[in-house]
């Protein structure tokens, strides 16, 4: 006996954007079109399996100087749908986009080394930088989180 996985499209080649399940029963296993892999937990709700992408946007005038260090919190959200993210979460090194302009991206990837060498907190619903510099520019920050 196998596993039957529920398969966004059916048996027909898929090329739709990929969509959560809306309901699974207990233990039901389902996968989009993209590959994702979603499991039903029982209370009516579909759980992603595996890492979760975040994202957020911490704001050049949102930082808080506290004893020689900066912090800011932002709500993030999941891309592509999800749960929010909790704060037993696992958080991967912080990433971002790239844009054409070199000073941007220059500022943006300094931002991100700010954020590695600093600590990044996952909240209910959020996640808490705190680093030692003060970034120069908005930055739009992705973690996988598990």
């Amino acid at each position: 006996m196998g596993i039957r996985l529920k398969r966004q499209g059916g048996m027909n080649a898929c090329e739709d954007t990929p969509k959560v399940p809306e309901t699974l029963k207990y233990g039901e296993p389902a996968v989009d079109s993209a590959g994702t892999l979603y499991i039903g937990d029982g209370s009516g709700v579909v759980r992603k399996v595996g890492p979760q992408l975040y994202t957020g946007t911490f704001t050049m005038g949102g930082w808080v100087s506290m004893s020689g260090y900066f912090t800011q919190t932002q709500n993030v959200t999941p891309v592509g749908g999800g749960a929010p993210i909790k704060a037993t979460a696992m958080l991967g090194i912080p990433q971002s986009t790239q844009t054409n302009d070199r000073a941007k991206n220059e500022a943006k990837q300094e931002a991100l080394g700010f954020f590695a060498a600093g600590k990044c907190t996952p909240g209910e619903g959020a996640v808490t930088i705190k680093c030692w510099e003060k970034p120069t520019c908005d930055v739009d920050v992705f973690w996988e989180a598990r």
